[in-house]
Parts: structure tokens; C-alpha cells; sequence
């Protein structure tokens, strides 16, 4: 199997060739395709969100659209959506399609629930339609009701979660990072803390992250540099302490921190546990592996199609919340959870999904 381009020889090969694509012809056929699909004139329509093409991932790696195609009726297909009940495009474009095509191996990512937008509710001034099974759901009482009635349906990867927390609970990793909040365009990616999981729960590292002689001071001196507000720079303070305290109390750097995971059992063939929706804490983790130069990350990290990204899973199984924030979806299923009271902490947002997952996976689950 041929490897995949990097990404200057991707954008030598493919840039500017939308325009030969996109043909009169080609156009035009697309366009007539997706009017009989919706069985309207093209006057009929009211289009609402243009998008730019998304791109699309092969083997774990994402490729921009190389001339950033605007999505639109002839230039991309039209595709139903039924959560939400309504009709968009495609998240990418037919160049990018055509273009997949020449590349190896031909594996796309599923596009992902919060790509689509939902259609505005003039009636509720500017609120957004609520639609799916969860439409109701405002507290824990109306969120059992609705369990009672539907139950939550187990996707692949919980029930892969499921086996394996049975059989081998520690090739299940479960992560969540704190970072510096980003507010502008080119700041850095800062890792503040780092906490993993098994899936019995227990903790295999949880730990502020400094590189070696790093002070307080010095650190927030480097984040002013890097164009950090003032108010996100003392929110780290929580994290590092102040810059009276000279180091963070058992902080580790990347590489002391990978050579834990390696020798908890972090490998390609682990299942990765996270929340976010576009693989946000598995790309800190990424970061972690550059820096430490111990190994590479393809020999340490589960490729993609083994994370599990139960945030975008949650979303399809349970449609019509009004948020999917972590700490309100966690709040429906167990209220009780005494780490809700201190989210925004890696120990307790990996305890509070470990909790998520159990109701998800057995509690809920039978509740048909």
C-alpha cells in the first residue's frame, strides 16, 4: 500500500485543480441531481449557511480542501438528515471526493452530528428547533422518562467499550487534558494537566505538566508572550499555583508522563476514551509524543477508528438536547456524582465520564 502525500506534495498535486473539476457539465448535473432528489424548482428553495468544504480524513490523517470549495448546490451533494429533519450538503465537496479517490487507502470519516445546523424557529424568536428524543428532556426525571421508553442503544464503540471493561478493563484508557484556554488566531496549544483512567476507574497518572525548570513565573511570562489574556493566564494559577510557588506541586513532563502510559500498557491496540467531539485531548496526547521523542506515535496511539469519541456517539443515540456540554449531560444521568461539583479539573472530568459510561453502558441500556 502506497503511503499517503504529505501535505506539501498533497497541495502540490491537487491545488488549484477544483477549477478543471468543476466543469459547466459537472455542475449542472449536480445541480439536477440534488433538485429531483428534493422534488423542487430551484427557485422554490430557500438556501440558508453556506459552508466551505470540511475536507475529509484517510487513515487517521485530515486533508483540507485544498481550494476551499464553497458548499453549494453544484458543487456538493444534498443529504438528508434525519435527527433533524431537515436537508443539507454534504460537509465536502465532489472535488474532494474525486480526490479521495486517488488517494490510498480510500477510508473517509463519518461526518459528525454538529456539522449539520438546524433550522431556526421563527416562532420561538431565534431559538433553535429541538428535534429527536431528547426534545422533552429538561432535568433528570423527564431524561428517565424518556429512558424508560426508548432506552440508550449501545454504538460500536460502546460496545467494544463494554467487552473490554468486562475482560480487559486496563487496555482501556480514559483521558481528559487541561489546556490553556485559546482566544486567538495562532496561540499555542499549552498542556496544564493531564489525567488517565482504566476502565475499572482506576487512575494511571494524574499530574500537572511542566518541562523540566520551568518556573510559575517564568511560565506565565511565556504565556504573555504568547498573547494570552491576563484573567486565562491566573485561571492557570489553579492548576501550577501562584508565581510565589516556584514549580507545580508533582508535575511531569511529556516524557516522564509517556513513559508511564507505556508502561501502563498504552498501545496502538488500546481503546483512547474521550469526550470531545473532534479528537481534541488524542491530539494533546500527540503533542505529548513529539515532545518527549521516546517513540513515534504511530507505534504508541490506537490509530483513529480506535478512539472513542463519546461526545458525537452520544448525539446520535440521544438527539434534542438543548446542550451537550459535558457537565449538563452528566447531570441528567446522575446528579449525584460528587465530581460535578469540581469539573474543569482532569481527576474529576475523567471520574465523571468513567460514571457517564457506566450508566450509559449497563444502567441505562436495560432500562427498555
Amino acid at each position: 500500500m502506497p503511503p499517503l502525500l504529505d501535505e506539501a506534495a498533497y497541495k502540490q498535486r491537487f491545488a488549484e485543480g477544483g477549477r478543471e473539476f468543476f466543469t459547466f457539465e459537472r455542475r449542472s448535473q449536480q445541480l439536477k441531481k440534488n433538485l429531483t432528489f428534493l422534488g423542487v424548482q430551484k427557485a422554490d428553495l430557500d438556501v440558508r449557511h453556506t459552508k466551505t468544504c470540511s475536507g475529509f480524513s484517510i487513515d487517521g490523517r485530515h486533508f483540507d480542501c485544498v481550494d476551499s470549495i464553497n458548499l453549494r448546490l453544484h458543487t456538493a451533494m444534498v443529504i438528508f438528515v434525519p435527527s433533524l429533519l431537515l436537508f443539507t450538503v454534504a460537509p465536502r465537496c465532489n472535488y474532494c471526493i474525486h480526490v479521495m479517490s486517488q488517494l490510498s487507502p480510500p477510508h473517509a470519516a463519518l461526518p459528525l452530528p454538529f456539522l449539520f445546523g438546524s433550522r431556526r424557529d421563527t416562532a420561538s424568536k431565534g431559538k433553535r428547533k429541538r428535534v429527536g428524543i431528547g426534545r422533552s428532556v429538561n432535568d433528570q426525571s423527564s431524561f428517565l422518562r424518556v429512558v424508560q421508553e426508548y432506552g440508550l442503544r449501545l454504538p460500536p464503540m460502546a460496545k467494544l467499550y463494554k467487552e473490554l471493561k468486562t475482560m480487559f478493563p486496563r487496555k482501556i484508557f480514559i483521558i481528559d487534558f487541561e489546556t490553556m484556554r485559546r482566544t486567538k488566531k495562532g496561540q499555542p496549544l499549552v498542556l496544564l494537566e493531564v489525567t488517565v483512567r482504566d476502565g475499572d476507574n482506576n487512575i494511571i497518572l494524574s499530574c500537572p505538566v511542566n518541562e523540566e525548570g520551568v518556573t510559575n513565573a517564568q511560565f506565565e511570562e511565556d504565556m504573555r508572550k504568547a498573547g494570552f489574556d491576563a484573567a486565562i493566564i491566573r485561571s492557570a494559577r489553579k492548576i501550577r499555583g501562584s508565581p510565589g510557588q516556584q514549580f507545580p506541586t508533582d508535575a511531569k513532563t511529556a516524557a516522564q508522563i509517556v513513559r508511564k502510559l507505556l508502561d501502563a500498557g498504552l498501545n496502538p491496540d488500546s481503546l483512547w476514551v474521550e469526550y470531545s467531539t473532534r479528537f481534541f485531548d488524542y491530539h494533546c496526547m500527540e503533542q505529548f509524543i513529539e515532545t518527549a521523542r521516546i517513540m513515534s506515535v504511530d507505534q504508541i496511539l490506537p490509530r483513529r477508528n480506535k478512539v472513542w469519541l463519546v461526545c458525537p456517539d452520544f448525539m446520535r443515540v440521544f438527539p434534542g438536547l438543548s446542550s451537550y456540554k459535558f457537565g449538563r449531560v452528566v447531570r441528567l444521568m446522575n446528579p449525584a456524582n460528587e465530581y460535578l461539583k469540581s469539573l474543569h479539573f482532569s481527576a474529576s472530568d475523567t471520574a465523571v465520564l468513567h460514571d457517564m459510561l457506566e450508566c450509559w453502558v449497563d444502567k441505562y441500556q436495560f432500562a427498555v
